[in-house]
C-alpha cells in the first residue's frame, strides 16, 4: 500500500478513530495529488491493480471531476487513453482489474464517468460507444448489469425530464437521442429482448434490471419496437408466469405502463390501447393485494384507465364510444384497486401511524384524481360502485377497518368532483347514498381514521340536507353522538366541533327548530371546555375545540331566534363563563406556584369560548335591533378587561384579551369606545416588543372602522407608541445574509411592516393631526426621516409605495393652500429631502426595475408627488429640484425643459411617460457626480 492509498483510506474514515490533524493532512495530500498532470493515468493504473474500494471510488471520482471540469484542456491523446481505459474496465477485459466485482456504488461511479464522456464525445468523437458495448454483452450478467447502469446514468444525468436541465443540456440530450435513434436503439431493444429470453429461467434479477432500464427509454424511442406482435405479448407472458420473481414480473408491467403512457395523437393511442388487451392481467391485482406484483399491475391498470379517459376527452363519434368500451372493461379492476389500498397501524397517534397515514394519502392521490375524472365521464357506473362499496362496509359484521375507511374515502373523493348544485339536488344515486351514509354506524367507528373520514364525508355532502331537510335530525345525530363531538378520541371530537361549525354556517335558519336539542346535547362539551384537564390537552393547529362555541353563537345569534329565547340562551352561556373568570381573578393572590398555570390556562379557554361565541352576533343585531344583547357583551368585556389589571404581564392572557377587543370592535361598533382608552392604555403599559405588532393591528382596525372618531384615542396613545417603537426599531437598515434570519430580526421586520400600515392608515383616514399634538411633535423629525429612508431604500416596493402615498397625503393635509405652511420646516424637508432623494436618486438606482409591475405603480406615485409639490410649493420646489437634482446629474437641457413643460401642464400620464424617458436617458449616460449602482 503506497502513500496515496493510505491517504485515501484515512480521508474517507468515518469511524472517528483517526486523529483529526492526520485526516486533514491526508485530505490535503489527496487534493495535491489531484493537481498532478498525470493524475488520469495514475487513476487508471490504480483501478486496474488496486482492490481497495475507497481507492477505486476516489480514482473514479477524480476521473469524473477531471473530465467534467477540465475536458477542454485535456490533450486528445489523453482523452483517448481515458476513453479506452474506462470502457475496457466496464467491459470486463482481461487487463481491466476487478472493478465490476465491487459494490454498487463503485459501478455507479464508473457509469457516471462513461456518461460524462458521452456528454462531450457522442456522437462526433466516440460514435461507437453503444454498438461497442453491445458486442460485449455476451460475456454475461456482469457486463449486462454495467451496460444497464450506463443507460440508467445517461437517463438520470442527461435525458430524463424529471430533473431541471440547462438549455445546453437539453440541446445535448436531443443530439444524443437523435443519434441513438439513427444508430443503435433497435439493436439495444433487440439485445434486451434476447437477454430476457435467455436468462428468464436462470437469472430473474438481471432480467428485471434490463426491463427497468428499457422502461426508461420507451417514452422517446419508436414505439413500434415494443408495441409489436413479438415484444408486447412477451411482456404479458412474463407478467402472467408465476414461475419467476415478482420483481421480474413487475418490471414487465412497468414496461407495458410505459407503452400505454407514450405520448401520441388520440386516434393512434386508442388503437394502441385496444391492442394491449389489458384484460389479460386484470386478475393479478386480486391474487395478493399486498404483493409487489399486485402494486405494479395496479399502477398499470390505473395508468391505462387514465390514458383511455384522456382519449375519450379528445375523440368523438364511434371512436369515443370505443374508448368508453375500453373503460368499461378496466373500471371494475380500477375500482377494486382503489378499494383495497392497504392501510395498517392508523389508529394511534404515534409517529409510525402518522407516517403511514401520510404515505397512504400520498399514494391514493392519483387514484382519487382518476376517480373524480371517471365520475365526470361515467357518473352512474361510479356512483353504483361506491354504493356497493358502502353497502358492503355497512353490512360487514366484523367491521373491517380498511374496507370501511376505503368506502368512505371513495365517497368523499367522488364528492370533490361534484358541484354543489349536483349534491344539493341529489342526482343519480346520491338520494340513496347520502341517507345511507348519515344512518351508518360502523362497528369500527371508534377507530380514529374511520371516524375522521366519516365526519369529513358527511360534511362534504351536507348541502344535500339543505334541500332535503327531513334528514337534518340524522345529520345532527351524526355530529352530536359518539360518532362526532362525543367521540372518545379528542382529535376526532375537536375535528367534529370544527366541521359542525361549518355545517351550522351552511344550514343556519334550517336549524332554528333544533336549537334546544343541540344545546342540551352540547351541555357537557361546553362545560368541559373550560375544565383545567381539558385545557391542558393542547393540540396543534386551529382545531382547539372552541369552534363548538362559534357554532352555538351562529345558531343563537340569528334574528330568526325570538329575543326572549336568544337572551336566555346567551345569558346561560355568558354568565357562568364570566363568573368563572371573576372567581379565578379573586383567588389570584392566594394561588400557589403549582396552581397558577392551570388557572391561567382556564382563563385563556374562557376568553376563547366567549370570543368564538360572539362571532355569531352581528353589529346590527347587538346595537340596533336588540341592544339588550349588546349590553350582555359589554358586561362581559368589563369582566375580561379586569384580567389586564390582575395579570398585566402574562403574555398569553394579554394576547387573548387583545383578540377579544378585536372581536368587540366588530361586534359592538361605536358603542365600544368608552372601553377603549383604558383597555389600550393597560395593553400598552406592559407591552413587550414582540406584542407591539399585534397592538398596532388592533389600532389599524379601530382606525379603519371608525375613521376620525378614533382621533382622541390615538392622540393620547401615539407619543407612547412612537417612543416604544423607536426604541425597538434599529436606526440602521437590517442587513441580509448569515445571521440575519433570527426570530428577533423577524419580529422587528414584522413590526416595521405593521408600523408602515399603521402610519398609512392614520394619514389616509384624516388623522394626520395626531402627529402634530404637543406630545407627538417630539417624534416628528424621527418619523419623517424613517418614512423618507423607507420610501427610498426599502426592499419591499409596496412598502415604499405606501410611504410615498403617506407623504402625498401629508402635503395635502399640511399645505392645504399654496405657500401656506402649517408645519414649520415640512416644506423645506419635502423640497430638499424627499424630492431629490426619493423622486430622483432612488429612481435612478438600477435596482429600480421598470419591468416590474409594482415598481411601475410606485413610479406613478412618485410622479404624482412631484405634481402635487409643484401645485403646493410652486417655483420653490421646481427651482430646487432643477438645481440640486438635475444639475448634479448633468441632465441635458432639452430634457429639463421638456420636464418643466409636462409638470406645468395638466396631463399626469404625459408627465409620467416623459419622466420615465428622462430617467432612462440619464441611466444610459451614467454621467455627472452621482454614483449609479
Amino acid at each position: 500500500m503506497d502513500d496515496l492509498e493510505r491517504a485515501i483510506i484515512v480521508s474517507f474514515d468515518e469511524s472517528g478513530g483517526v486523529d483529526s490533524v492526520l485526516k486533514s493532512q491526508a485530505i490535503g495530500f489527496c487534493l495535491q495529488i489531484k493537481e498532478a498532470p498525470t493524475i488520469c493515468r495514475l487513476c487508471v493504473e490504480k483501478l486496474r491493480f488496486c482492490q481497495i474500494f475507497q481507492v477505486q471510488f476516489w480514482c473514479l471520482q477524480t476521473l469524473h471531476e477531471a473530465i467534467r471540469v477540465k475536458y477542454a484542456s485535456i490533450s486528445s491523446g489523453e482523452k483517448e487513453f481515458i476513453r479506452n481505459s474506462v470502457f475496457s474496465i466496464a467491459c470486463c477485459d482481461e487487463e481491466s482489474g476487478r472493478v465490476l466485482a465491487g459494490p454498487a456504488f463503485i459501478k455507479n461511479k464508473l457509469a457516471q464517468v462513461i456518461v460524462t464522456l458521452i456528454y462531450f464525445e457522442y456522437p462526433l468523437i466516440w460514435s461507437s460507444v453503444f454498438v461497442d458495448f453491445l458486442a460485449h454483452l455476451s460475456k454475461g450478467g456482469v457486463v449486462i448489469d454495467m451496460f444497464c447502469r450506463v443507460l440508467n446514468a445517461l437517463d438520470d444525468e442527461l435525458i430524463s425530464l424529471d430533473y431541471p436541465r440547462s438549455n445546453e443540456e437539453v440541446a445535448i440530450a436531443a443530439q444524443v437521442k437523435d443519434a441513438m435513434r439513427r444508430q443503435c436503439v433497435p439493436q439495444i431493444v433487440r439485445a434486451c429482448y434476447d437477454i430476457v429470453s435467455t436468462y428468464r429461467n436462470s437469472d430473474s434479477e438481471i432480467c428485471a434490471t434490463v426491463l427497468d432500464t428499457l422502461r426508461r427509454y420507451i417514452s422517446w424511442i419508436d414505439i413500434g419496437l415494443i408495441a409489436n406482435d413479438v415484444f408486447l405479448p412477451f411482456l404479458f407472458e412474463l407478467m402472467l408466469f408465476d414461475g419467476i420473481s415478482e420483481q421480474f414480473r413487475g418490471a414487465a408491467a412497468g414496461c407495458v405502463l410505459a407503452v400505454v403512457s407514450k405520448r401520441m395523437d388520440p386516434q393512434s393511442k386508442l388503437s394502441l390501447l385496444k391492442n394491449v388487451q389489458i384484460s389479460r392481467v386484470i386478475g393479478l391485482v386480486s391474487d395478493d393485494r399486498d404483493s409487489e406484483l399486485a402494486s405494479s399491475v395496479a399502477s398499470l391498470l390505473t395508468g391505462y384507465a387514465v390514458e383511455v379517459l384522456e382519449c375519450s376527452k379528445r375523440l368523438t363519434g364511434e371512436t369515443k364510444k370505443t374508448s368508453f368500451e375500453l373503460l368499461d372493461d378496466v373500471l371494475p379492476s380500477v375500482f377494486y384497486v382503489m378499494q383495497n389500498c392497504e392501510r395498517d397501524n392508523l389508529d394511534t397517534l404515534d409517529k409510525i401511524g402518522r407516517e403511514e397515514e401520510g404515505r397512504m394519502m400520498e399514494y391514493r392521490k392519483d387514484f382519487f384524481v382518476l376517480l373524480r375524472n371517471i365520475g365526470r365521464v361515467a357518473p352512474d357506473i361510479t356512483q353504483q360502485f361506491i354504493r356497493n362499496s358502502l353497502d358492503a362496509a355497512v353490512t360487514s359484521s366484523g367491521g373491517n377497518i380498511e374496507e370501511v375507511e376505503a368506502a368512505l374515502s371513495l365517497l368523499y373523493a367522488l364528492g370533490e368532483s361534484l358541484s354543489d348544485e349536483t349534491i344539493k339536488s341529489g342526482r343519480g344515486l346520491l338520494s340513496d347514498l347520502v341517507p345511507m351514509l348519515l344512518a351508518s354506524r360502523f362497528a369500527c367507528h371508534s377507530n380514529r381514521v374511520v371516524a375522521l373520514v366519516y365526519l369529513d364525508t358527511i360534511t362534504r355532502y351536507a348541502k344535500f340536507v339543505q334541500e332535503y331537510t327531513q334528514y337534518i335530525p340524522m345529520l345532527l345525530a351524526a355530529f352530536l353522538d359518539g360518532r362526532g363531538i362525543h367521540h372518545p378520541n379528542i382529535n376526532v371530537s375537536r375535528r367534529a366541533s370544527y366541521l359542525f361549525m361549518r355545517v351550522v354556517k351552511s344550514l343556519k335558519s334550517n336549524l332554528v327548530p333544533f336549537i334546544e336539542t343541540i344545546l342540551q346535547s352540547l351541555q357537557d362539551t361546553v362545560a368541559q371546555f373550560t375544565n383545567v384537564d381539558y385545557s391542558s390537552k393542547a393540540l396543534s393547529g386551529a382545531e382547539d375545540g372552541s369552534h363548538i362555541f362559534e357554532a352555538i353563537g351562529i345558531l343563537i345569534g340569528m334574528e330568526d331566534v325570538p329575543l326572549d329565547r336568544q337572551s336566555g340562551y346567551l345569558s346561560s352561556l355568558l354568565i357562568p363563563l364570566c363568573r368563572q373568570v371573576e372567581e379565578l381573578l379573586l383567588n389570584s393572590k392566594i394561588l400557589t406556584m403549582e396552581e397558577a398555570p392551570g388557572k391561567i390556562a382556564t382563563i385563556q379557554q374562557v376568553i376563547m369560548a366567549i370570543n368564538a361565541l360572539s362571532k355569531g352576533f352581528s353589529e346590527r343585531l347587538v346595537t340596533a335591533s336588540r341592544p339588550g344583547i349588546g349590553l350582555m357583551f359589554k358586561r362581559t368585556l368589563d369582566v375580561l378587561l379586569q384580567i389586564l389589571v390582575v395579570y398585566p404581564k402574562i403574555e398569553p392572557l394579554r394576547s387573548k384579551v387583545m383578540s377579544f377587543i378585536h372581536r368587540m370592535v366588530d361586534t359592538l361598533g361605536a358603542s365600544v369606545f368608552p372601553y377603549l382608552p383604558k383597555a389600550l392604555e393597560q395593553l400598552l403599559a406592559e407591552i413587550e416588543p414582540k406584542e407591539m405588532a399585534s397592538f398596532l393591528l388592533l389600532l389599524n382596525q379601530i382606525i379603519c372602522k371608525f375613521n376620525n372618531l378614533a382621533h382622541d384615542v390615538l392622540e393620547e396613545l401615539f407619543p407612547a407608541i412612537a417612543g416604544r417603537i423607536f426604541s425597538i426599531i434599529p436606526r440602521e437598515a437590517i442587513t441580509s445574509g448569515p445571521g440575519a434570519n433570527t426570530e428577533e430580526i423577524r419580529e422587528i421586520q414584522e413590526l416595521q411592516q405593521t408600523l408602515y400600515t399603521f402610519l398609512y392608515d392614520i394619514a389616509t383616514h384624516d388623522l394626520s393631526s395626531v402627529f402634530l399634538s404637543p406630545k407627538s411633535r417630539h417624534y416628528l423629525d424621527q418619523l419623517m426621516q424613517l418614512l423618507l429612508d423607507t420610501a427610498c431604500n426599502h426592499k419591499d416596493i409596496l412598502v415604499r409605495k405606501a410611504c410615498v402615498q403617506i407623504f402625498i397625503r401629508l402635503i395635502k393635509d399640511w399645505c392645504s393652500r399654496p405657500h401656506e405652511e402649517k408645519v414649520p420646516g415640512f416644506q423645506k424637508f419635502m423640497i430638499e429631502g424627499f424630492a431629490t432623494n426619493c423622486c430622483l436618486y432612488s429612481v435612478l438606482d438600477r435596482s429600480f426595475e421598470f419591468r416590474d409591475a409594482n415598481t411601475l405603480i410606485l413610479f406613478g406615485e412618485i410622479v404624482l408627488a412631484q405634481k402635487i409639490m409643484y401645485e403646493k410649493f410652486g417655483d420653490d420646489f421646481l427651482l430646487n429640484f432643477l438645481s440640486k437634482g438635475f444639475m448634479t446629474t448633468h441632465c441635458p437641457q432639452h430634457l429639463v425643459e421638456q420636464y418643466c413643460q409636462k409638470l406645468q401642464g395638466g396631463d399626469i400620464k404625459s408627465l409620467k411617460s416623459s419622466y420615465r424617458s428622462l430617467i432612462e436617458n440619464l441611466r444610459h449616460q451614467q454621467n455627472g457626480s452621482l454614483v449609479f449602482r
